[in-house]
């Protein structure tokens, strides 16, 4: 949040609270600027909902409009286009993992300790 705060551009920073769908975007730009590397899909195995909430957001009827609007103005405040195409992802890991107890002899130092 501090590079957010202090190195997101003001114009950007503004625009984010002016405008909803493009905070998540804004934040990826940030990250594919400082770090110079593409994303990583990390699938989660909650299923995250709002039960307040009447519809997904994503229903909206502008939704892709200002979400291609966003992406419009934030490569131009940046002057190029940070995000890089990547097929990384990682999965959890779906097997259980041996108890250190079952590896003992190979994990333990040969001093005993």
């Amino acid at each position: 949040m501090y590079l957010y705060s202090y190195l997101m551009p003001k114009e950007v920073r503004e625009r984010v609270d002016n405008i909803m769908d493009c905070e998540d975007i804004a934040m990826n730009f940030l990250a594919a600027h400082l770090s110079r590397k593409p994303p990583m899909k990390v699938p989660s195995n909650f299923d995250f909902h709002c039960a307040g909430c009447k519809a997904n957001i994503s229903k909206k009827k502008n939704f892709w409009d200002e979400r291609s609007v966003c992406i419009q103005f934030l490569t131009r405040i940046y002057g190029y286009q940070p995000l890089l195409y990547t097929q990384s992802r990682t999965d959890p890991v779906t097997t259980e993992i041996p108890s250190v107890n079952e590896y003992g002899k190979c994990l333990s130092r040969p001093d005993g300790v």
